[in-house]
C-alpha cells in the first residue's frame, strides 16, 4: 500500500531531523522509516478539500512529467 503525502511528509521532516543531529543520511532515513514502520512517528491528519487535492494531483504529474523529459534528454546527450 502506498504511502500517504502525510505520512511522506511526517519521514521526510523525520529524515530531516536525524540529518541535522549529526547523522548520516542514509542512517537517518533508515531511522525514520524505522519509526515510521512501528507507528512512532506523528502523522498529521489533514483532509484536503477535493479541488485542492485535484489541483496538487495536476502539480505532482506535471513535476514527474518533466522529470522524465529532464532525463530523457540527459540521456540522449550522452549517447552522443
Amino acid at each position: 500500500m502506498a504511502r500517504s503525502e502525510m505520512e511522506n511528509f511526517a519521514i521526510r521532516q523525520k529524515t530531516e531531523e536525524m540529518i541535522a543531529l549529526g547523522y548520516p543520511t542514509e542512517q537517518a532515513q533508515a531511522i525514520a522509516f524505522r519509526m515510521y514502520r512501528d507507528g512512532e512517528l506523528t502523522i498529521p491528519k489533514i483532509k484536503l478539500d477535493k479541488k485542492t487535492q485535484q489541483t496538487k494531483d495536476k502539480m505532482r504529474a506535471a513535476r514527474s512529467a518533466n522529470s522524465i523529459l529532464i532525463l530523457y534528454q540527459l540521456a540522449k546527450k550522452l549517447t552522443k
